[in-house]
């Protein structure tokens, strides 16, 4: 863990939701209040050993009992090298099913994540085997990599969800597009696709060129969408989308590996200015 002090998480606080599952629950139900759901992620990545994974599956299994006790309206998210990826496909696909398993019963949907480009397509495979056993999950694609408009086509095209983000990732030119207009195209192509299908989508985003493009796309399909944002990132447009009538939900991750996360957040082209923009702004 990047080491980093009091004050540290002090300023990651705008953008963290607790140390504490107790803390993140708070805070969902401080959005809740006005009209916002709530997206839960426990922080932690990269687990290489068994001991750790299995500390993850725990926490989100106790996690979602906590959620419907507090009456938490919202998700939850989860990453692949979290829950087994580095160990082999199968022992990720055998964690994320009892994580969906136990949010079904409990009425909640589950979020997997996406991560750098080497997990890919392990990830859309055990994504894929846990979607046909639990149809409450939905998988996380980059517009940023060139392959993620096809990605979307299959994974709708099985009856799966889609979470559309930019990408957090650095990928090599031959991976991923460059400049900003090229990833919007590519969102938007995304989000067209997504659209003509059942399975939910969740336009990801702070930009405002894509969060008007979205809404014109549900009004002119007819279907609607989920908007998500990262907690503490744009608050008042996260409001006006809510108040509107939109579906708005918060990434809410919280956990002890808090620095780490601030770290690469501030560490990403683009974030970096509206992180710390948000530190000024209520």
């Amino acid at each position: 863990m990047v080491a980093l002090d009091g004050i540290g998480f002090a300023f990651a606080r705008k953008w963290i939701a607790g140390r504490t599952a107790g803390e993140a629950i708070l805070r969902a139900k401080e959005a809740n209040v006005i009209g916002e759901g709530a997206i839960l992620n426990y922080l932690g990545e990269a687990y290489g050993k068994e001991r750790d994974v299995e500390k993850s599956v725990g926490r989100y299994l106790s996690l979602l009992p906590e959620m419907k006790s507090a009456r938490v309206i919202g998700s939850i998210s989860v990453k692949p090298t979290q829950l087994g990826l580095l160990e082999g496909e199968a022992e990720l696909v055998r964690n994320c099913a009892k994580v969906a398993s136990a949010a079904g019963r409990l009425g909640y949907f589950v979020w997997v994540d996406m991560e750098e480009y080497r997990c890919v397509d392990a990830t859309i495979r055990a994504y894929l085997a846990v979607l046909g056993r639990h149809r409450n999950v939905g998988v996380c694609l980059q517009a940023k990599l060139r392959r993620s408009l096809k990605d979307a086509e299959r994974v709708m095209g099985m009856g799966g969800s889609v979470r559309i983000v930019k990408g957090a990732y650095t990928e090599p030119e031959n991976l991923a597009y460059g400049g900003r207009n090229a990833v919007r195209r590519n969102y938007v192509a995304m989000m067209e696709c997504c659209v003509g299908h059942r399975g939910a989508v969740m336009v990801a985003t702070h930009d405002d060129y894509l969060t008007s493009a979205a809404i014109r796309l549900e009004r002119r399909s007819g279907k609607r969408l989920q908007f998500g944002m990262l907690n503490g990132i744009r608050p008042r447009l996260a409001k006006e989308l809510s108040d509107a009538g939109e579906d708005v939900n918060i990434y809410m991750p919280f956990g002890e590996e808090w620095a780490d996360y601030a770290v690469r957040r501030l560490r990403e082209a683009g974030h970096a200015p509206l992180l710390l923009r948000s530190v000024f702004q209520g």
